[in-house]
């Protein structure tokens, strides 16, 4: 009889580690994908403003009128130069 309890005692230990690695494993998908988007438009955000300062100057000087005063994605930014290629 004491060897059936340690059996059942050693299967509810395995079973409740096997459900909560399941659990933290879905619970940590979220976490991550949501720290990757927000490091990703860290990043974005830093190489607009990096980028920014040079483009625009170079817009103004291009005489274009529709350029954004203050991009905040690389899209925002970089359409006008992709449209002045265009016209090229």
């Amino acid at each position: 009889m004491k060897k059936n309890a340690l059996i059942m005692a050693a299967l509810l230990v395995a079973l409740s580690s096997l459900a909560y690695s399941a659990w933290l494993h879905s619970s940590l998908d979220g976490r991550v994908e949501a720290a990757v988007a927000a490091s990703l438009n860290d990043r974005e955000l830093e190489l607009v403003r990096w980028l920014g300062s040079d483009l625009l100057s170079f817009y103004k000087e291009m005489e274009l009128k529709d350029y954004p005063e203050d991009p905040q994605s690389l899209e925002e930014l970089l359409t006008p130069l992709f449209e002045l290629t265009e016209r090229m």
